[in-house]
C-alpha cells in the first residue's frame, strides 16, 4: 500500500499522463482529417494539371532540386544522383520536409513536372501552410501564378480553409513578390528567427484568408 499522502501525487500524475494521452490522440485525429481533405486531389487549368506525385516524376524532381540556385532559399540542401531516390520516396508517401502531414502534388505541363506544390497542415484548425519550387528552366510563364491561383480557389471553394499563409525566406524576392501576387498580405517580418545552412536567416509571413480571396476574386 501507499503512503496516503502519497496517493494525491500519484492520482495527479496519472490525471496529467491521461490528459497528455487524449491530446496526442487528438492532434493526430485533426491532421489525419486536415491531409484527408485535400489528398488525392487533381486540379486542371488552361494549361497545367495538379495531381498526386507518382513514381515517373523522379527525373523531373531531379532537375529543379538538384538546382543548387533553386534550392538556395529551401531548408534541404540540392539532391544529387546518389540520394535522389532516398529524397524522393517520401514525397510519394506525401511526407513534408517539416515532418509535418502534407499533401503534395506535382504541377504537370504536357506531360512534364515543372514543380511541386506542399499543402502543408498545422495546428490550428482550417490553416493551411503552402510551399511550392519549380523548375527555373520555365519561369516568366505565369505557371507559378496559375497553378497557386488553382490551388487556393480549391481549397477556399472546396474544403474548410480558413487561412492560407506561407513561410518566406526574406532574400527570396521572386517568393515574395509571388505571394504578392496572389493578394496575400506581409503579416510579419521575422528577423534571424531560423538557422539555416549556417547562417541566421530572416523570415517573411504572408497570409491570406477565405473572405479575403473570394473578394478578390
Amino acid at each position: 500500500m501507499f503512503p496516503p499522502k502519497i496517493l494525491p501525487i500519484i492520482f495527479m500524475k496519472l490525471i496529467y499522463y491521461y490528459t497528455l494521452y487524449i491530446f496526442y490522440l487528438w492532434y493526430n485525429l485533426v491532421n489525419k482529417f486536415t491531409i484527408e481533405r485535400v489528398i488525392n486531389m487533381n486540379i486542371t487549368t488552361e494549361r497545367l494539371i495538379l495531381r498526386p506525385i507518382i513514381q515517373e516524376d523522379i527525373t523531373d524532381y531531379f532537375a529543379f532540386y538538384s538546382d543548387e540556385e533553386n534550392c538556395r532559399y529551401l531548408l534541404n540542401e540540392p539532391w544529387n544522383k546518389d540520394n535522389m531516390d532516398e529524397n524522393f520516396k517520401p514525397k510519394l508517401e506525401n511526407k513534408s520536409f517539416l515532418k509535418r502531414s502534407s499533401t503534395l502534388l506535382s504541377v504537370v505541363f504536357k506531360n512534364k513536372a515543372i514543380g511541386e506544390i506542399s499543402i502543408i497542415s498545422c495546428d490550428m484548425k482550417d490553416t493551411i501552410e503552402i510551399g511550392y519550387i519549380f523548375n527555373s528552366d520555365y519561369a516568366h510563364q505565369g505557371f507559378a501564378l496559375e497553378a497557386l491561383t488553382a490551388t487556393f480557389d480549391y481549397l477556399f471553394l472546396n474544403k474548410e480553409t480558413h487561412r492560407i499563409y506561407a513561410d518566406v525566406d526574406a532574400r527570396n524576392f521572386k517568393s515574395a513578390r509571388l505571394c504578392e501576387n496572389l493578394f496575400m498580405r506581409k503579416e510579419a517580418h521575422h528577423i534571424e528567427d531560423y538557422w539555416n545552412k549556417g547562417e541566421w536567416t530572416d523570415s517573411l509571413i504572408f497570409g491570406i484568408l477565405k473572405r479575403e480571396w473570394l473578394a478578390k476574386k
